[in-house]
């Protein structure tokens, strides 16, 4: 499901550590299917504001 996004700025993001080591990665089938969905579902998702 995929109905909502995050909404960030990464210079802001409080948990992003620039040294930080990469836990590891999608797949690019994977990104493609949420892709796809979020395309699908274009302006029937809410934003979920991360600044606050």
């Amino acid at each position: 499901m995929a109905d909502e996004y995050n909404y960030d700025i990464v210079e802001r993001a409080w948990y992003i550590e620039p040294d930080q080591d990469i836990l590891g990665r999608f797949s690019k089938s994977f990104m493609v299917k949420i892709a796809r969905l979020f395309a699908d579902a274009r302006g029937r998702t809410g934003r979920v504001n991360r600044l606050d």
